[in-house]
């Protein structure tokens, strides 16, 4: 469910791997910052929800 979340050791976090990769300029006021710039130890769900997140994941299957 959760196949672009990735751990960070040195950091000790969460981040999202295709919004790392294929940001997203913000989409309706929303920024994305939390899993890409910012780590994040709990909730990914609603993330992933998001439209950005949606269309970085899209760019990121699309490079494959």
């Amino acid at each position: 469910m959760y196949d672009t979340l990735y751990y960070s050791k040195s950091i000790h976090g969460f981040f999202c791997l295709c919004c790392v990769l294929f940001p997203m300029p913000a989409h309706q006021g929303q920024r994305a910052k939390l899993l890409i710039s910012t780590r994040y130890r709990t909730y990914f769900a609603k993330h992933i929800n998001h439209q950005y997140h949606r269309d970085s994941k899209a760019k990121m299957e699309d490079f494959h």
